[in-house]
C-alpha cells in the first residue's frame, strides 16, 4: 500500500534517478533511496533481498545533502508482483526512478511493458519529465507489434508540470499520444507556481495538484491550486487535489 494518496500500490522495477528541472530540488525519492540501503547494510548480504540493488545510487555531496549517483538499476525481481497479484489494483511504476530516464535501457522498458500488458486486471500510472523519449518509445514499440491506433487501456501516461515553462517542454509530447488514443494525465506537484494548463490545446485525461512537503518546502499559495481546479471544471477534467503542501 502507498502512501501517495493517487494511486494504490508503487511498483519498482527501476530505481536511480538524476535530477532534470526544479521540481526535482526536493526529491523524496532520494533520502528514501538513501535509508533504503542503510537498512540493506544493517542486514546479512544473504538477507538483503531487493534492497540490495541500492547500493551506490546515492551520495552525500558536498553541501552534506543527499543527492543521487546517477546510476540507474534494472531490479528483475521486482517484475513478478503484479503477476502475482489477481485482485485489480493501481500501481504508480517507478516512484523512485523515472522510466524514461536516458540511462535506462530499451529491453529493460519493454519487459515492464510486457507484465502491465499481461495483466489488464491493474491500472499503471507512468510519470515522467521526459516524455520525448516516451513518445518515441509508445510510437516506434505499439506501431511494430500493435498499432498506434491501439492503445493499451490499463496504461496511463503522464508528466509533471511544475511550471509554465514546462508546458512547452512536456505537454507537447503527451498531447500526441492523448490523441492517439492513449490516457493521459497531469501530475502538477510540486505546484511552483500559477500554471496556465491550456486544456482545450492540450487536452489531457486527469490532472493532480499539490504543494510541496517535508522540510524545506517551497511555497505553494492556495490560488494556485484553485486556478487549476477551475480550469478544469470548464472542460469537465478530473482534477485531483492532493494537498496544499508545508508552505502555503
Amino acid at each position: 500500500m502507498s502512501k501517495i494518496e493517487w494511486t494504490g500500490d508503487t511498483w519498482n522495477v527501476i530505481i536511480g534517478c538524476s535530477k532534470i528541472s526544479p521540481g526535482c530540488t526536493n526529491c523524496y525519492a532520494i533520502d528514501q533511496a538513501y535509508r533504503n540501503w542503510e537498512m540493506a547494510r544493517a542486514l546479512p548480504e544473504e538477507n538483503r533481498g531487493r534492497l540490495a540493488y541500492y547500493d551506490g545510487l546515492t551520495k552525500i555531496a558536498h553541501d552534506k545533502k543527499r543527492q543521487w549517483t546517477g546510476k540507474v538499476v534494472f531490479v528483475p525481481e521486482a517484475l513478478e508482483i503484479p503477476l502475482k497479484r489477481k485482485k485489480p489494483q493501481i500501481y504508480f511504476v517507478n516512484s523512485m526512478s523515472d522510466l524514461f530516464h536516458e540511462r535506462v535501457k530499451n529491453e529493460w522498458i519493454d519487459e515492464i511493458f510486457k507484465v502491465m500488458e499481461q495483466t489488464p486486471q491493474h491500472t499503471y500510472q507512468i510519470l515522467t519529465k521526459r516524455p520525448d523519449r516516451m513518445l518515441d518509445y509508445i510510437l516506434s514499440t505499439y506501431q511494430t507489434y500493435q498499432g498506434v491506433s491501439t492503445p493499451v487501456r490499463n496504461i496511463w501516461l503522464g508528466s509533471s508540470i511544475e511550471h509554465q515553462d514546462c508546458l512547452d517542454d512536456r505537454i507537447p509530447a503527451l498531447t500526441k499520444l492523448n490523441k492517439r488514443g492513449w490516457t493521459t494525465f497531469y501530475s502538477c506537484e510540486p505546484l511552483l507556481e500559477s500554471v496556465d494548463l491550456h486544456i482545450p490545446e492540450y487536452p489531457v485525461s486527469w490532472v493532480i495538484a499539490g504543494g510541496e512537503s517535508g522540510h524545506g518546502a517551497r511555497p505553494c499559495h492556495y490560488e494556485w491550486l484553485l486556478n487549476i481546479v477551475e480550469q478544469c471544471q470548464v472542460t469537465n477534467t478530473p482534477v485531483f487535489v492532493k494537498q496544499l503542501g508545508s508552505n502555503y
